[in-house]
This record gives C-alpha cells, structure tokens and sequence, in this order.
C-alpha cells in the first residue's frame, strides 16, 4: 500500500470520525453520514477492485451496527437524541462503522494476518473511540462507565479481528473481485 494512501485514509478517518460525534452531540446528526460518504466515494478511487471494497464496507457497517444496536438494547449506552426507534442506533453509528472498515484496507492493512493484534487493538481503540463520543456528548455509556467501556472493549476485541478476517476474503477485500475476474473500471 503507497504510504500517502494510507496517511489520506487515517486522516479521511478522523474527519469521518469527528463529524459522526460532533455532528451528534450538536444536533446534526447527519453531518456524519453525508461526510463519511462523500469520503468513502473518494475511497472507492483508491482501490483496485471497487465493487469487492463497497461490498466489504456494507458487510462491516451492517455487522457493526447490528451489535452496537444489542448493546443498545442492552443499556450499555444510549443517545441524547435517540436512536432509530426503540431498537437500533442512529444512522450516525453505522456511518462510525463504514469508517472503520475503510481504514482495514488502508491504514490498518497492516492488520491482516494478525487476528491477535487486531483483537488487541480493538479492546483499547473501541473503548477510547466510545469513551470520546461520551465526553462530546454524543453518547451517553450506561450506568457504570466501566462496565459500559469493558462490554465495549469485549465487542471490539472479537469484531476487529472478525473484520480483519472478511477484509481478507475474496470478492471483499478491495484488490480483487470475487472468482478472480477482472473488474472493469467503475464497477
């Protein structure tokens, strides 16, 4: 991976990252989403096999915001603003997980192959990522705030290593399309 590439991903990421938080605890809570797509079609520029990345972006943010959205429920944490009625996360904590999983196949690439380092990696970024939306006030984490951050490091210590893992496979990992064709450009 060429070094501006990944250096353009970590910072599109803390652009992405800080409009999805700041944009939710200002009342703006599509702010994110609309910064983070915008960012993500500049991505889909960068790699070579653009169907097999977007594919990988949608199965991660699906997957992230399923288990954030039980943990929801769970009272782990919860929004100001609320979520999208009584069960699932606002729009804004899927876009939190389409940015995440751009920076697999880009400034985290370097992740691939190292499930216990990505799992690692997971139970102190998550944790620290969730712990500063709390202090923005995008969040609010449960009653106990350790409890709240260990369930969180729990969940990001399996999901990490779990997305690390689908970024690898064929047809989602953004370098080639699924079955080993070649991809026409735009695709």
């Amino acid at each position: 991976m060429v070094r501006w590439k990944r250096l353009l991903n970590f910072v599109s990421f803390q652009v992405g990252w800080f409009s999805c938080a700041l944009g939710a605890a200002s009342g703006l809570p599509v702010l994110g989403p609309v910064v983070v797509g915008v960012l993500f079609c500049f991505q889909l520029l960068l790699v070579p096999a653009s169907g097999a990345y977007a594919r990988f972006v949608i199965v991660a943010t699906l997957l992230g915001w399923l288990v954030d959205s039980a943990l929801y429920q769970g009272g782990v944490f919860s929004f100001p603003a609320g979520g999208v009625g009584l069960w699932a996360c606002p729009i804004w904590m899927a876009a939190l997980w389409a940015n995440f999983a751009g920076t697999l196949h880009f400034c985290l690439d370097w992740l691939r192959g190292r499930y216990w380092l990505a799992s690692v990696l997971g139970a102190v970024g998550g944790p620290l990522a969730y712990y500063g939306g709390h202090r923005l006030g995008a969040i609010e984490l449960g009653g106990s705030i350790t409890v709240s951050l260990a369930v969180i490091a729990i969940e990001w210590s399996l999901v990490t290593p779990g997305l690390v893992y689908l970024s690898e496979r064929p047809g989602l990992d953004g370098q080639r399309p699924a079955g080993g064709a070649s991809q026409k450009s735009g695709a």
